[in-house]
This record gives C-alpha cells, structure tokens and sequence, in this order.
C-alpha cells in the first residue's frame, strides 16, 4: 500500500494532533461511558425506592379513606359507606399486594406485615359487630395504630432513598478516584476534596502503616456502621489480630457512632439524638488502665 506525504503544513498538524489526541480521546470516552452505565444503575436504584415510597404513601392515604368510611358506618349504619368501606378496603388490599412483590428492606417488610395484620384485624371488627357503638368507639384507636404504621413506612422508604444515594454517589466517588494517577493532582475536586487528597489514599494501607507501629492499639468496630463496614474490620483482624498488645472488637448493635439502633443503618440515623455505648466506654477505659 502506498502512502502519501501531507501536502501542506496544517494537513501535518492535523494528523499530528489526532496521533497525540487519540489515546486521550479514548479515555475520555472510556469513563463517559462508565459514568453512565453508573447513572444507569443509580437511575434505576433510586426509581425503585421512590416507587415504594410513592406506593407506601399511597396505602397511608388509603388508610385514611378506610377510616372515614368504617366510622360513618359505625354511626350511620347505611349500606353506602360500608359499600365505600369496602371499595377502599380493595384499593388497599391492591397496594399492599403492590408492595409486597416490590424490593422491600427488612424493616419496611416488617412494617408492612404488621399493617396488612392490624388491617385484618379491623376488617373482622367490622364484619363481626356490625354498625354499633362499641365499634364506633374502638376505631379510632384500632386506625390511630395503622395510620402511625403506615406513617412508619413512609420514613423507612425515604431512609432507603437516602442511604442509596449516598451509596451510589460514594460509589462514583470511588470510580473516578480509581482513575487518577500521580500528575493528577490539578484534576477537579471529588466530593468536595482536591484530587491530591484522594491520590494520596489511593495508595495508602492503614493496616500496614499500624503494623509498623508497634504500639498497644484498640480497634472497635460497630457491626451496623454502612461507612467502614465489617469487610473492613476483617482486614485489621488478619493483620494485626495475633499481634501483641493489639484487641479488637465488634458491637452487633452499634453504628459509626458507636450508638446503639435496630436494621441497617442510614445517614438519617445520625440526626437522631443518642448516647455512645456504655460497652464502648468501659472498654476504651478498661483499655487504657492496662
């Protein structure tokens, strides 16, 4: 094959410039693509604990509608509001169902339980004594407990909205952070930190850094904490669990906070008022007396 020379200097630029680009380029399209199979999939994370959420909301108002309806009929005793009791009461049934089939937490799917079985229970109430003054009298506090449930499960679901953001957005922090390499440090900032910050974690191993040490050292872990998590604390266990003067420990019921709570932990919890553990406490002390 014949090649020919560049009939003018800015022909010679060109290619010249599209040889040295050309690597570039492909990086640049590289991590545009990557971002977005990532936007992708915080896209559909997210649109699926809005949908739960949407539905959860959905079955609070269908719980209102159900009360206002079982109690006319309390007093009334007209067969119309029982005929809208039991048109809500579908409306309901269909939503919990909704729910149901949809990617729940172990809380939110707790909580549901719990509403579809106190609803059951005023159901039965109703079928049972009929449009009489005990019924009208029982109601509302029968409905005060589904309506404080379903209100539950409206918090949980904007929990999980919360917690996969912040997941999803430490996720690309991640992502971009794996991509810089030493001659980065003017790039953009990432998460609010200048690429040099994160250039310099890249590489850094705390467990081979505190080895070195050779120092007593006590190493607490919550087992609920979602920020340094107990992949994390195995890593200390391999490296410095045989190690003398080191102790370590796991807490089933603690956050990042070292503050006790129940199920998975979120950043919501943390606007929650609470006291470090006790265990924690006489441990550090305990510690330290040694």
């Amino acid at each position: 094959m014949k090649l020919g020379y560049p009939r003018s200097f800015l022909s010679l630029l060109v290619i010249g410039f599209s040889i040295v680009a050309a690597p570039l380029l492909f990086a640049l399209a590289s991590n545009a693509l990557a971002f977005e199979r990532l936007a992708g999939l915080a896209e559909e994370a997210v649109h699926s604990a809005v949908k739960v959420t949407q539905t959860s909301r959905s079955l609070l108002a269908t719980i209102t509608s159900l009360e206002r309806s079982s109690r006319q009929y309390a007093v009334a005793g007209e067969a119309t509001f029982l005929d809208a009791y039991r048109h809500h009461r579908m409306t309901f049934l269909t939503l919990s169902s909704l729910l149901d089939a949809m990617s729940l937490s172990d809380p939110q799917r707790a909580e549901l339980t719990a509403i579809e079985r106190d609803e059951a229970h005023v159901d039965e109430l109703i079928s049972k004594m009929g449009p009489t003054p005990e019924l009208s009298r029982r109601l509302p506090q029968e409905f005060a407990i589904l309506a404080q449930r379903g209100q539950a499960l409206v918090r949980l679901g904007d929990q999980v909205i919360e917690a996969g953001i912040d997941e999803l957005q430490a996720k690309a922090v991640q992502a971009r952070m794996k991509k810089l390499e030493p001659g980065d440090e003017d790039s953009p900032a990432l998460a609010g930190k200048p690429a040099g910050y994160w250039l310099d974690l890249k590489d850094y191993n705390p467990v081979e850094k505190a080895k070195r040490l050779g120092i007593p050292m006590l190493i607490l872990q919550g087992e609920r904490d979602f920020q340094v998590g107990m992949t994390d604390f195995g890593l200390w266990k391999a490296g410095l669990g045989n190690s003398p003067g080191v102790a370590l420990k796991s807490y089933p019921k603690l956050n990042h906070l070292f503050i006790a709570g129940e199920g998975k932990s979120t950043p919501a919890e943390y606007g929650k008022p609470g006291h470090v553990s006790v265990e924690v406490v006489d441990d550090i002390a305990a510690f330290v007396k040694k």
